[in-house]
């Protein structure tokens, strides 16, 4: 019996809670009504006047350059983001978007309203470029969406072509552009670097000209010539001590044929015979000369060639000294010792005019005039080896100049090649460019006619507007109860006291009071129609605009 009584006792609380809440609703059913519909219909009213807008979205695909840049290598290498980005910048600018509101009517309804600059600020709030991110591959931009918002969806699609079109053609044209305008710099640069290479050629070559003969090149070669000039010089002033031993030896020979001549002007026969004895001596002396020459050429020829020096001079000796022992054998032969005059041939011949001194003067005077020739040669050869020991001595200071101005020059040279290089390479990327043959825009999804609006459509905001207005019913009932403290009835006032009620005495209506309650209840369900039939209408018509 305890235990009936203790399960009893939970569930009558329950019902006293639950009656209690019935008649909490029951007496603030406008309460809750009210700020229910007005919300709601509010919900209604603004979905019915919400405007609509459609998207229309297009996806542009980034195609990579058809020849392989390891054959020809793009002038335009910039980050395809930052590229994108500009390329934004330049189509969103306010002089395109003006033209695209003049051209498409956009907006006409604000014109009148809004200056230009606002409705291109809105115009631009509509256009969305979002690139396309593949999964593990964030670093490369591969495509990219254009869409734009309007309230029109023919409109919409008819924007997004045309920003769609904008952004092929002025991709193709910037990299041309671009293209062309770094093949026109570096076909500039290439010109002033071949004006440098022309100057510092120039700048070489008169100092060559100015120079010439004392090059740090030509060390080797005037160290040879030196060593040719100086073989040479020795040659000749062998042979100029040669001819001076030989004029000495022969001014002698004459002093001697002078001599004996004198003497010999009464002996006759005697001066005879000592003239002839005195050119046996002579030519026997010539000839032994001559032998010892002819070894010497034998031997030097033996070890060196005809173009030595000392051979040359040795064999020039030869000839020399053939010469002479000839002459003494004509002059012997000329004058054979004859037997003394007698009285009827009268006196003997006048030594003056003897042969061997006719002859002997005549190889003086050729003996002068190749002493005179020779010592012409070794004054040349002379200052030949002066000049070329100055050269010498320039070439260690001219070397450091001609070190800086070949530098110079092979800088320009390689500037020039370098350069060179790149305008041909320019040159190809930039006709590449313009046979659209590079990196290029291709559209993979062309703008379409969106088929619904945009979200959220009219249909969720009539539903946001009456889940907003239940709220607000719900919440404006608490309200009201809690700062009501009113008792009303049994069931609240047994909640307060918590003590049982023994009797009750009920409520009894008159007849005025019973009619009054009759025509408040019949209203109370005509508003309550009419709030349905709105709250029908309302829906239906926002589904039907929506």
């Amino acid at each position: 019996m305890t235990t009936n009584l203790m399960e009893d006792a939970p569930s009558a609380q329950t019902e006293i809670f639950l009656a209690h809440y019935r008649k909490v609703f029951a007496r603030r059913r406008w309460s809750f009504l009210l700020p229910c519909c007005v919300i709601g219909l509010a919900g209604a009213v603004a979905a019915y006047v919400w405007p609509l807008k459609y998207q229309s979205d297009s996806l542009i695909l980034i195609e990579q350059q058809k020849v392989p840049s390891q054959y020809v290598k793009p002038n335009v290498v910039s980050d395809l983001q930052s590229r994108l980005d500009t390329m934004t910048q330049q189509i969103l600018s306010r002089t395109r978007l003006q033209k695209l509101i003049e051209d498409f009517h956009l907006y006409a309804g604000e014109r009148n309203k809004e200056t230009m600059d606002d409705l291109v600020d809105k115009m631009r709030g509509n256009i969305f470029v979002q690139p396309v991110q593949i999964p593990g591959r964030q670093d490369q931009l591969t495509a990219f969406h254009i869409s734009y918002i309007s309230r029109s969806p023919d409109t919409a699609q008819r924007v997004t072509n045309e920003l769609t079109s904008l952004f092929i053609e002025y991709n193709l044209r910037t990299r041309a552009e671009d293209s062309a305008s770094t093949t026109a710099f570096l076909r500039t640069e290439l010109q002033a670097a071949a004006d440098e290479l022309s100057t510092q050629e120039h700048r070489l070559q008169d100092f060559k000209m100015k120079n010439l003969g004392a090059l740090p090149e030509q060390f080797e070669a005037n160290l040879q010539v030196m060593a040719s000039l100086e073989s040479q010089l020795q040659a000749v002033t062998n042979e100029l001590q040669r001819a001076e031993q030989q004029k000495v030896y022969l001014i002698s020979i004459r002093s001697e044929y002078e001599a004996i001549g004198r003497a010999a002007g009464g002996r006759g026969m005697l001066v005879a015979g000592t003239d002839g004895t005195h050119r046996s001596s002579d030519l026997a002396n010539a000839e032994a000369t001559l032998r010892d020459l002819k070894k010497r050429y034998e031997s030097l020829t033996g070890q060196y060639t005809s173009e030595f020096p000392d051979v040359i001079t040795t064999k020039k000796e030869i000839a020399h000294w053939e010469s002479v022992v000839a002459d003494l054998k004509t002059a012997a032969a000329k004058s054979p010792a004859s037997p003394s005059p007698s009285p009827a041939q009268g006196p003997a011949p006048d030594p003056g005019v003897s042969p061997a001194i006719a002859d002997a003067t005549s190889h003086l005077k050729a003996i002068d005039l190749e002493i005179a020739a020779q010592k012409r040669d070794q004054m040349m050869l002379q200052k030949q080896i002066a000049l070329m020991q100055d050269r010498l001595k320039e070439t260690p200071l001219l070397e450091q100049q001609f070190a800086e101005i070949s530098r110079d020059c092979d800088n320009a040279r390689l500037n020039y090649q370098s350069l060179l290089q790149k305008q041909q390479q320019s040159e190809l990327a930039t006709q590449l460019e313009q046979r659209q043959q590079g990196e290029q825009f291709r559209v993979l999804d062309p703008a379409k006619r969106p088929d619904k609006a945009m979200p959220p459509n009219r249909l969720q905001i009539v539903l946001i507007g009456w889940v907003l207005g239940v709220i607000g019913g719900f919440g404006w009932v608490v309200l009201r109860e809690f700062l009501d403290s009113t008792i009303r009835g049994k069931s609240d006032l047994e909640l307060r006291t918590q003590v049982p009620i023994l009797a009750c005495i009920p409520t009894h209506l008159n007849s005025v009071q019973e009619r009054r309650r009759i025509r408040r209840s019949r209203l109370e369900l005509a508003v309550g129609v009419l709030l349905v039939l709105i709250v029908i209408g309302s829906g239906i018509g926002s589904m039907l605009r929506a």
